[in-house]
């Protein structure tokens, strides 16, 4: 039965990946787990950032968010597949040498095989075992490569969009635009 829940725990995180990360534009969808998590933490930042005095100081934590938010979505989409990986393992404890003696070593297992730091302590003999740490090392791998393509992706996004605005809030800026030709 745990290995079910954690088929079903791994489908789901695969499913909101896709919908987060890959798609190009908003999905419209009622099972995502990333809204569930980053509006009441949103909600809580913001309250937090406006609670300051000084306005550059508020922006400047209110311009924190998104990276902040994005990494913790990150954690907890690990988080949950460590978890669900680790509930396949201890339903195929037996194809495991040497056996796992409780869920948390299969959690142990599941950690060290995502992050690919397996130190070989525990090693799958039967054949599904093997294909579930081979699976669960490749989606260790392809979370992290959609992690930093996605991190570069909006930094770019983000120095493009705020170049402009950078610029005219120089004021050497501002002066070479009102003498350019055709400024006034």
């Amino acid at each position: 039965m745990g290995a079910v829940v954690g088929l079903v725990l791994i489908f789901i995180v695969f499913y909101d990946l896709f919908q987060t990360v890959v798609l190009p534009r908003p999905a419209v969808n009622r099972v995502q787990l990333a809204p569930r998590l980053v509006r009441p933490m949103w909600v809580i930042w913001r309250w937090v950032g406006q609670r300051s005095s000084r306005i550059e100081r508020s922006e400047a934590r209110l311009a924190a968010f998104a990276p902040i938010a994005l990494l913790t979505l990150f954690l907890v989409w690990a988080a949950a597949l460590v978890l669900g990986y680790g509930l396949v393992l201890d339903g195929l404890a037996g194809e495991i040498r040497p056996s796992p003696p409780d869920f948390i070593t299969s959690v142990y297992i599941s950690a060290s095989t995502l992050v690919p730091l397996a130190y070989g302590d525990y090693v799958p003999e039967g054949g599904l075992a093997r294909l579930v740490i081979i699976a669960e090392s490749a989606t260790g791998v392809a979370l992290a490569a959609l992690a930093i393509t996605l991190l570069f992706s909006l930094y770019e996004s983000f120095r493009s969009r705020e170049r402009p605005a950078i610029r005219r809030s120089n004021p050497r800026d501002r002066r070479q635009a009102q003498h350019a030709p055709g400024a006034h």
